[in-house]
């Protein structure tokens, strides 16, 4: 429940975007900030080389992601439990023009028959719910053979992880014990004054333990600080994430996440910045393909 309450709520743009939510100058907003701190997103999709196939987007937030499939020409539907999030995608493609269509629903009970998709795309969602395998079964199930799930998680041996948050956050945590200091931490950090006065009421509300608990301070310093859950993955935890019968046939690293540091944007397009990210970037990526089902031949007559 309050996973659904947070995501209705808030959707990625909402904390960016200056222009009213719901208009044209809204929507380019988003996109255009999307794609300039993410640029390795349509290189991993590469979203022209799913024309004409039948696209699941598991989560769609606004449609963002969406839009991008439909315009190349595949057959999009976007799944999401938040009316907030599907009202704004909707709009988005009827501004756009673009056809699709929108389904309510939960990714771990997803609405749809066996094998009606060729690939399902799932950016950042499965490591927000707590039943993160079942998540993965439904995708299976919906898949046609050799269909493809594309799915995006948080990287644990990333330096988002590790230093950003674990150590960097953390540090600036502890200085809003400190009266008077939330406006301080706001400029250093970039961070909007009401996300670090979320974070000033949790350590108010938890005490040390929101600085100690890894799993409590991961969730609340990725996506927001009202955010329930996230969770994050090593490749082998990601494969072993995996049902039987999806089989894995790539995995990549992007995104070095660096906003939280003066001149990180900038720093994050040097060639050093893209060595690094394919190494230790915030976003793991796994390509896995439903395998066919085992051929069972006949018995021949007498």
């Amino acid at each position: 429940m309050r996973n659904r309450e947070f995501w209705t709520r808030y959707q990625p743009g909402f904390r960016t975007a200056r222009a009213p939510i719901g208009t044209r100058a809204f929507y380019d907003e988003v996109t255009a900030r999307r794609y300039a701190l993410e640029p390795h997103i349509p290189e991993v999709v590469r979203f022209e080389r799913w024309s004409g196939c039948d696209v699941l987007e598991a989560g769609c937030g606004i449609g963002t992601d969406g839009a991008r499939f439909a315009a190349a020409g595949a057959h999009y539907t976007g799944l999401d439990f938040s009316p907030t999030a599907l009202a704004l995608a909707t709009r988005r493609f009827e501004l756009d023009r673009l056809p699709g269509r929108f389904v309510a629903g939960s990714i771990t009970a997803l609405p749809f028959a066996d094998r009606s998709f060729d690939l399902v795309f799932s950016h950042g969602v499965i490591h927000h719910v707590r039943d993160t395998e079942a998540a993965v079964r439904e995708f299976h199930r919906v898949l046609r053979p050799g269909g493809m799930a594309l799915v995006m998680v948080y990287h644990r041996r990333s330096i988002n992880y590790h230093v950003s948050i674990m150590v960097v956050r953390r540090a600036l945590c502890l200085v809003l014990a400190v009266p008077g200091t939330t406006s301080l931490v706001s400029r250093l950090t970039g961070e909007p004054p009401d996300v670090v006065s979320g974070h000033r009421a949790l350590l108010s509300a938890h005490g040390l333990r929101y600085v100690r608990d890894p799993a409590l301070f991961l969730s609340h310093n990725t996506d927001g600080p009202a955010n329930p859950l996230s969770k994050v993955y090593s490749e082998d935890e990601l494969r072993g994430l995996l049902c039987d019968g999806l089989r894995a046939t790539s995995m990549q690293v992007r995104y070095l996440n660096l906003r939280l540091y003066p001149g990180g944007d900038r720093f994050s397009r040097s060639a050093v910045a893209r060595w690094l990210e394919r190494r230790l970037g915030w976003h793991l990526y796994v390509e896995a393909v439903k395998d066919a089902p085992p051929v069972v031949a006949s018995a021949g007559r007498a």
